[in-house]
């Protein structure tokens, strides 16, 4: 699957990030896909976009490379953030889902552990993202309930 990043610069962070005013790159990217092998694909894309940039991303204070679901919104923010997960990294990719909303129980707790499932699997076998020692961690928008992947 192919997918055609947008790139953008804001001077806040993106919403459901977390930091101070300073410069943010955003990486966005909505494909138009229902089907769970698409939808996976396009995860397993969004975290390697964001693994790929961790060299630029990482700084003293950085721990998590942290992947947030929300349900209501069918999107994935990934960041690298630091250990309080109150500072997030200058590189932000966002993957959004809007034609999920149409297919019944995409905004369930099941299918948030479905998306845990893909990024985890996924993980295991990403080269950029074993390259540093970041943990990796799954929120579903609360940030102070994080899983380790």
């Amino acid at each position: 699957m192919q997918l055609n990043w947008n790139e953008s610069t804001m001077p806040t962070p993106p919403e459901g990030a977390m930091g101070d005013e300073g410069e943010y790159i955003v990486y966005t990217v909505a494909p138009d896909v229902t089907d769970d092998k698409r939808v996976q694909s396009a995860i397993n894309h969004s975290a390697e976009k964001a693994a790929s940039m961790q060299r630029k991303n990482i700084n003293d204070d950085s721990m998590y490379l942290l992947f947030n679901w929300d349900s209501e919104q069918r999107s994935l923010m990934v960041c690298v953030t630091d250990a309080a997960r109150k500072k997030d990294a200058a590189r932000v990719v966002i993957c959004q889902f809007p034609a999920l909303a149409e297919v019944e129980n995409t905004a369930s707790d099941e299918y948030a552990e479905e998306v845990k499932y893909w990024i985890s699997n996924y993980l295991t076998t990403s080269q950029a993202f074993l390259q540093y020692s970041l943990v990796a961690g799954f929120c579903r928008g609360d940030r102070k309930r994080v899983e380790l992947l």
